[in-house]
């Protein structure tokens, strides 16, 4: 009762110390308070310590956009009060480094997460500045390619995770444990294969069980896919980035669900039957639910 009163109000001042924040920040005019000041020297270090020497995870979500902050604040400095040299030199240097971080960290979903959000934010701040924003015309159309590059690189990481086990979770398990499904016109082929594998089969019977008993220590089902997708959206969201992009991820994520499901049916006939239907629906409904779950 009181505690949730109590923590109401405090989430209500602090919206409302962020809305002043924002208010009182003039995109219009650099103000002393509202740049960060540095000497041409000093710009390696500067870019270095934000950007190349950082590390993650961040110890509060403050952190989160610190690159970005200090990027622009730096940028304010630069084109309002020393040279477009310096601005270029700062733009240049920051985007260098960024962009040779998240090549070097594709298959990174956090790594990504973190300089997707900081390179979104850098860019709406230079699209808001009234200066910056005709002055960074060029620099904001390379921040919009890095974007896009980063946004594919998250996406081909998830769907690279996905392909792993999607054909044992959503074709391959049964919940009902339905027997298996002979086909007819399969019976002299399997018939004439019988006698030529019987040897080989003998032969690798020990490595086969090894293998069983490894793999039925892990039962994949849907919920290997759900608790994936479960993971990606936690971290996309822990990074706060931004919910348009995070929606297109998923949509996208479910597109290639479906594409790779509709392939695999249509490519293998063991999949084109009856009973295999009604269990890749019963599969597809714990998605589905997941999905309500999380609007």
């Amino acid at each position: 009762g009181q505690e949730e009163e109590q923590e109401e109000e405090e989430e209500e001042e602090e919206e409302e110390d962020l809305e002043v924040k924002d208010a009182e920040f003039d995109w219009d005019n650099c103000m002393p308070d509202q740049m960060f000041v540095f000497a041409a020297d000093d710009l390696p270090y500067i870019l270095d310590t934000v950007i190349s020497n950082l590390t993650l995870p961040v110890r509060n979500v403050q952190e989160i956009f610190l690159p970005a902050n200090v990027v622009f604040l730096s940028a304010r400095f630069a084109h309002y009060y020393s040279s477009l040299e310096l601005a270029e030199q700062l733009l240049e240097g920051a985007l260098d480094r960024i962009s040779k971080i998240i090549k070097s960290n594709t298959d990174n979903v956090h790594i990504l997460s973190y300089w997707m959000t900081n390179i979104t934010r850098l860019l709406f701040y230079l699209k808001k500045d009234t200066g910056l924003v005709v002055t960074t015309a060029n620099y904001q159309l390379k921040i919009s390619e890095l974007i896009s590059e980063t946004y594919n690189y998250m996406v081909h990481d998830t769907e690279k995770r996905l392909h792993e086990v999607l054909e044992l979770a959503m074709l391959e398990y049964d919940p009902i444990k339905t027997e298996e499904v002979n086909f007819t016109d399969d019976y002299w082929q399997r018939l004439f294969k019988r006698r030529s594998t019987t040897v080989e089969m003998q032969r690798n019977s020990s490595s086969y069980s090894n293998a069983t008993e490894t793999n039925s220590k892990v039962i994949i089902s849907p919920q290997s896919i759900t608790s994936l997708l479960s993971c990606t959206l936690y971290v996309l969201q822990s990074y706060e980035i931004h919910s348009a992009i995070i929606i297109q991820a998923l949509a996208q994520f479910f597109h290639f669900i479906s594409c790779e499901l509709f392939n695999q049916m249509l490519t293998q006939k063991k999949y084109l039957c009856r009973s295999k239907a009604i269990q890749v629906r019963m599969n597809l409904s714990v998605l589905e639910e997941w999905i309500r779950n999380n609007n």
